[in-house]
């Protein structure tokens, strides 16, 4: 019983220190994914320049997800144009 208690504490604090408000998955394999995720996010928001609010960096990432560009320039410089900007020249 003790040993369940531990882990009850355990996941309490991971969910505290990460943000997580339930676990998405019941099994293992969704929990573990679940957490290996938030430990990489929170691993990125840390070394940005920028500072980011964790819900705008996943929304962002979300939103880039096949998106061609280099992720450590964009973590720093997230409004910064491209240097492959022709997109924006216009003809006419």
């Amino acid at each position: 019983m003790k040993a369940r208690w531990l882990i009850e504490v355990f996941f309490s604090k991971i969910k505290q220190i990460m943000c997580i408000k339930s676990f998405a998955g019941t099994s293992h394999y969704a929990v573990e994914i679940q957490i290996f995720i938030m430990l990489i996010l929170v691993w990125l928001q840390h070394i940005a320049k920028y500072k980011w609010a964790l819900v705008n960096l996943v929304t962002s990432l979300w939103l880039n997800t096949f998106t061609k560009i280099d992720l450590f320039k964009w973590l720093n410089e997230p409004f910064s144009l491209p240097s492959d900007h022709n997109f924006l020249v216009t003809e006419g």
